[in-house]
């Protein structure tokens, strides 16, 4: 019986980690969340690629990219 008890729980807590379905800037998307509160951050990786995002309050999702202005710096 503790087995069974055992083994739903973590079926439960599994599931409580899936993936959500995003639209971001016409893409559809499934991320991850990795942090949870004001601003939660998400997370995929597509081919190898690594790709985060933020998502405030009102749900709105932007991807956080890495850019060089004119002086070659980030």
């Amino acid at each position: 019986m503790k087995r069974l008890l055992f083994i739903l729980s973590l079926c439960v807590s599994t599931l409580s980690f899936a993936q959500k379905t995003y639209s971001v800037n016409g893409e559809s998307l499934k991320l991850d969340t990795e942090v949870e509160g004001t601003l939660n951050l998400l997370w995929t990786s597509v081919n190898g690629q690594f790709r985060y995002f933020i998502k405030t309050e009102d749900n709105a999702v932007t991807e956080l990219k890495n850019t060089k202005g004119n002086n070659n710096k980030y």
